[in-house]
């Protein structure tokens, strides 16, 4: 597995959290979904969990990455306003498995319900959708860390 970069941020212990995330959202996935297609939506600046996934179809959807295609990859990443855009550019029904690694601790109320409700409509009728928020231990070395940075 490539790590040279992590989502975004900087440091050995952004790398740390982003590859737990990746981990505990791997095991969550049952190996048949695999053989469908994935949306992780807040993949970041690099899609690490994108890249060390094994589906057939991979899509990651942000606001800071440039629309591009790695097609030895099978990844099609999307820039999107993840805040302020209605709709996500993806038909309903279309995806096996959804992803939000860390990501929607970013998001209002307002922003995160309609978040929710579009990656409903986005997910087949067995779908699944995995969520992870940072730990809370993490927050007392990332609030040490600022005064370092």
């Amino acid at each position: 597995m490539p790590f040279k970069n992590v989502t975004r941020g900087f440091g050995v212990l952004e790398k740390f959290l982003s590859i737990q995330r990746m981990i505990i959202a791997q095991k969550l996935i049952k190996k048949y979904k695999k053989s469908g297609k994935i949306l992780d939506i807040g993949c970041g600046t690099y899609p690490l969990f994108l890249i060390n996934t094994s589906f057939e179809e991979k899509f990651g959807i942000d606001q800071e990455i440039k629309n591009m295609e790695v097609k030895s990859l099978k990844l099609h990443l999307k820039k999107s306003n993840l805040r302020s855009d209605l709709k996500f550019p993806f038909k309903e029904n279309y995806f096996d498995v959804i992803t939000m690694l860390a990501f929607i601790e970013h998001l209002g109320t307002k922003q995160l319900e309609r978040i929710l409700k579009e990656s409903y409509s986005l997910l087949k009728k067995d779908g699944v959708l995995i969520i992870t928020i940072p730990a809370s231990w993490s927050d007392i070395p990332l609030k040490i860390m600022v005064n370092y940075i």
